[in-house]
């Protein structure tokens, strides 16, 4: 009888190992975005937090913080997700520090990609930014067909 208890114990945590195996989506990505701003034009900062504003609400992510300045964004999504935004301005240029982490998702549609790619191509098509990327990490499934 115990036998059977143990074989049916192990059986199932087997099971349910695999299904967590394809749920398990782990991603940490740091970025730094660089505006340029040769007419030190301090309206650049609220553009940006604007437009980062209305592509959260198409993305259904949830508002955690935003500072009456747009120095500091913050935002959530579902499965333990976190995209926090510091925009802050030099002499020269407008900078843009984007930090998201990823704790849960399907590894073969990651959550929150097509919003990190919307936002990276408009700042850079937008406000002719340039990209530094700090750190990106994620165990996201490669697709086969080269996509």
């Amino acid at each position: 009888m115990t036998r059977k208890v143990l074989y049916f114990a192990t059986i199932g945590f087997i099971f349910q190992s695999c299904g967590f195996w394809f749920y398990n989506y782990r991603a940490s990505y740091d970025s730094n975005f660089v505006i340029p701003n040769e007419n030190a034009d301090t309206t650049i900062r609220y553009k940006v937090g604007q437009m980062i504003f209305r592509q959260s609400f198409k993305s259904d992510l949830y508002h955690r913080f935003a500072s009456k300045t747009y120095d500091t964004l913050s935002f959530y999504g579902p499965d333990y997700h976190t995209l926090k935004f510091r925009i802050s301005e030099s002499n020269k240029s407008t900078n843009v520090h984007f930090n998201f982490f990823a704790f849960n998702g399907w590894r073969s549609r990651p959550p929150n990609k097509l919003f990190i790619q919307s936002f990276s191509d408009s700042l850079k098509n937008k406000f002719h930014a340039t990209e530094t990327v700090v750190k990106d990490i994620n165990n996201e499934k490669k697709r086969k067909n080269g996509t």
